[in-house]
């Protein structure tokens, strides 16, 4: 018999949302929808716009995707759980092809459907896409770029 969770048919989300004790790291908060890496500055967890290149956004410490817009302030919730349906921001806020892959883009904290296959970056499919906006998050393989 499979193990798993009880569905929360109220809140069907729920179980696939987290808040980490960690701050926001970026100026001027986290867009809703962004691409996050949880990363630790100093010895503060600090949640990071999270994009393709390894060396400067945090490609190997993809996270997860913000909720709802937070402020610098604020406790984001996070999208973590694989199978979830989440709207990310969109590379160029072009409109996805159905069924194709989504990526981490080489922008930091969106998605693309073109692989990033440019020196330093690391090729990471995040979901499928179900609407021209919004994805099933199934994070999976990663390749890094030489």
């Amino acid at each position: 018999m499979p193990i798993g969770r009880t569905p929360n048919l109220d809140k069907p989300d729920v179980k696939n949302i987290i808040v980490q004790a960690a701050s926001v790291g970026e100026v001027g908060g986290l867009p809703a929808g962004s691409a996050i890496a949880l990363v630790d500055v100093s010895g503060d967890l600090k949640y990071l716009l999270c994009g393709a290149l390894v060396a400067t956004q945090y490609a190997n410490r993809f996270f997860g995707f913000v909720k709802d817009t937070t402020a610098v302030s604020g406790s984001p919730l996070i999208t973590v759980g694989r199978g979830s349906t989440v709207t990310p921001v969109r590379e160029g806020s072009l409109s996805f092809t159905i069924g194709n892959a989504c990526y981490l883009s080489i922008t930091a904290g969106q998605v693309t459907q073109t692989p990033p296959v440019v020196a330093g970056s690391r090729l990471l499919k995040v979901g499928f896409a179900i609407s021209t906006t919004q994805m099933v998050l199934v994070p999976d393989q990663q390749i890094e770029m030489a």
